[in-house]
């Protein structure tokens, strides 16, 4: 489904909408660890919070790469990398 969609918008719709699905990917983190895994070790926090980080950047990997190319061709820039590419840092 996103990847038959990213062949009918510009460039522009989908750094934006990018950007605000991965601001609030990451803004539920703690939301999401504190419904699902509070009662979980630091180890197990993690572990969850990585296999959800997978299923994301799965779903969305058809508008990252499209993003991604689109900025080597064009030198747009989303605000933020591509999940993918984030550091542990800023995923965990």
């Amino acid at each position: 489904m996103v990847n038959s969609f990213t062949c009918t918008q510009p460039i522009k719709v989908f750094i934006n909408g990018y950007n605000m699905i991965n601001a609030r990917f990451i803004a539920l983190k703690d939301p999401i660890l504190n419904h699902f895994t509070s009662n979980f070790t630091d180890k197990k926090h993690k572990k969850f919070w990585h296999k959800i980080t997978m299923v994301f950047s799965h779903i969305l990997q058809p508008i990252s790469d499209l993003i991604q190319i689109a900025s080597q061709q064009t030198n747009i820039l989303p605000q933020t990398a591509p999940e993918g590419s984030q550091s542990e840092a800023e995923i965990s």
